[in-house]
């Protein structure tokens, strides 16, 4: 089987998972062949987004994460909200965390998490991730920046009930 991201076309292990050379989630043979074919067109007025399932935590602030959206970590990330999480490096908590400094992918119960070349690397379990991207299970925790005085950041599904800001998907200019 391969990968049936336009442009990549590797080989695809037996077992649901992430694809090493592009690095798209699926579930199945159908759901990767599903994923890259052209739907009918939507005639509905407005289609709603997903409701997010997945929240990323910092500094005790809660954030709503849509599923399958590369989410860019840092001081100068290309979303508002999330730019607004890290603030500048001179914020207590953020030292070491460089503008554009991780992604994390979340597909249903997954994080994919990718160091972007930060100058202080972003640390998983207590190791160093800046080689290539890891792949998590839900709830799982991250260090970016220096690791003991760098922000810890929790990727996890929201929780009934639980207050959590809505995404906005406002990307910065």
């Amino acid at each position: 089987m391969r990968c049936a991201t336009p442009g990549c076309g590797q080989s695809l292990a037996a077992v649901p998972g992430m694809c090493a050379a592009c690095g798209t989630f699926w579930g199945s043979a159908t759901q990767l062949e599903q994923a890259h074919k052209p739907g009918p067109p939507d005639v509905s007025p407005a289609a709603a987004a997903p409701t997010p399932t997945s929240c990323i935590e910092v500094s005790g602030a809660r954030l709503a994460i849509p599923d399958n959206t590369e989410i860019v970590l840092g001081r100068r990330s290309d979303w508002e909200q999330i730019a607004e999480l890290f603030g500048d490096e001179s914020q207590e908590g953020m030292l070491g965390v460089s503008r554009r400094h991780a992604a994390v992918t979340v597909l249903d119960d997954t994080a994919r998490i990718v160091d972007l070349g930060s100058t202080n690397g972003t640390w998983v379990g207590g190791k160093d991730v800046s080689a290539g991207p890891v792949v998590r299970t839900l709830p799982t925790s991250f260090v970016l920046g220096l690791p003991d005085l760098g922000p810890a950041v929790t990727v996890r599904h929201i929780l009934r009930g639980e207050p959590v800001a809505e995404w906005t998907g406002v990307r910065r200019v």
